[in-house]
């Protein structure tokens, strides 16, 4: 189960010197780790007699939604065009990523663990960030740190999408060195949102925190403590996320109309072909094409999967999200005893707010933490079933011997 938790620390490192160093020709370290965590997941789903767990309604529509990207790949090649093979392996990683959590979390306590390896993953990512900005934020004007990261605005969701993670943590983090590594991990990933000035995570982890206030009563002081420091440190430091929205520069202006041409764009391509798409990983090249400059993504998911993809496949995704809140939140309803299931459950409602929203500005489709919620959704209402089922059978027997003994 190690092996799983430290796949996820790496979720954070996309573009890590050592994990994506070559083996073998094509595989990288993280690939050659998360094939063998893969592996083990199925060996350990034979064992247990857990290979039902992959069936559901939400990893049904994640095939549908593989299948609808593979039937891109494969017309693209078909007929001669460029493809984004880099993007389908990445769906395949996904795929592999549904099968090892599907099958190998099945207790609360690793549900728990997930969660800590995921903040912990963004806390490593955040030295990172913090190292490249030491190094070169005299020497790159204007320069944003998040390379190691895959980018800084990535960075930025993933610590958007994570936050209620973290947050959740803070409870029920199990242990001094576990409480501590949790706390560590707040101070390092909100100097590192800052310096990376990421102004689309800005918004998506504004939006989780009115969520949460409004949602949940007891996080309501956690929320203003948190927003009120945040806040404070961010208009002191004249390039923070907060004064790249309240006072933009000529560069962000620049970026902003840039992205409205990128908008319309992909509103062309949806007309030109509602239904298939234009192709996987087309939207870059059309940009360059249209605008006369460096290809671009759309800096919005939902645009993007919609020219690409098609209107259908982009129906698909949607549903897989709601299919997910609706997950948690029949748990949440059915747990009322149980603050620990209802405080995680809580706790990833708030990832998929704060990735519905981080979407609107940036193309994340491809945000493995969004990813993992949306599985972990699945995992936590089977173990929520187990526990029912668990709990009659008790019921069951006692009243049977009860019975006998009156008898």
């Amino acid at each position: 189960m190690w092996l799983y938790y430290l796949l996820i620390t790496t979720f954070a490192l996309q573009q890590q010197r050592i994990w994506n160093m070559r083996v073998m020709g094509y595989f990288t370290v993280v690939k050659l780790l998360g094939l063998v965590v893969v592996a083990l997941a199925l060996v350990y789903g034979l064992a247990k007699g857990r290979m039902n767990a992959l069936w559901n309604k939400v990893s049904g529509l994640v095939l549908i939604y593989f299948l609808t990207a593979a039937a891109s790949l494969v017309r693209d090649l078909l007929q001669h065009r460029t493809t984004s093979e880099a993007g389908f392996t990445t769906y395949l990683a996904m795929m592999g990523l549904m099968a090892a959590t599907l099958l190998l979390v099945d207790s609360w306590k690793k549900v728990r663990n997930v969660l800590l390896a995921s903040w912990f993953g963004v806390g490593i990512g955040g030295l990172y960030v913090l190292r490249e900005y030491q190094l070169y934020h005299n020497v790159i004007p204007n320069f944003r740190p998040g390379w190691v990261a895959g980018d800084p605005n990535y960075y930025g969701t993933a610590v958007a999408v994570c936050l209620p993670m973290g947050l959740v943590l803070l409870d029920l983090a199990r242990g001094i060195t576990a409480r501590l590594v949790v706390l560590g991990c707040f101070l390092i990933t909100g100097l590192a949102f800052i310096v990376s000035a990421s102004r689309g995570g800005f918004v998506a982890m504004a939006a989780f925190g009115v969520f949460a206030f409004f949602r949940n009563r007891n996080w309501r002081k956690r929320i203003v403590s948190i927003g009120a420091v945040a806040i404070l440190v961010m208009l002191l430091y004249p390039k923070s996320p907060l004064y790249r929205l309240i006072s933009p520069s000529a560069s962000d202006e620049r970026s902003t109309r840039y992205r409205i041409q990128l908008i319309w764009v992909g509103l062309e391509m949806i007309r030109m072909h509602p239904f298939t798409g234009n192709g996987l990983g087309s939207f870059k090249s059309v940009s360059g094409e249209e605008l006369g400059g460096p290809t671009k993504m759309a800096h919005n998911m939902y645009l993007e999967i919609s020219a690409e993809l098609g209107l259908p496949a982009m129906a698909i995704f949607l549903i897989i999200i709601v299919a997910s809140w609706r997950n948690l939140r029949e748990i949440w309803l059915r747990v009322a005893g149980d603050q620990e299931m209802k405080q995680l459950c809580f706790a990833m409602q708030g990832s998929l707010v704060s990735f519905v929203v981080a979407s609107v500005f940036l193309m994340v489709e491809y945000q493995r933490y969004f990813w993992l919620v949306v599985f972990l959704s699945v995992a936590v209402r089977r173990l929520l079933k187990a526990a029912e089922i668990k709990g009659n059978r008790r019921v069951a027997v006692t009243i049977t011997a009860t019975d006998q003994s009156r008898g």
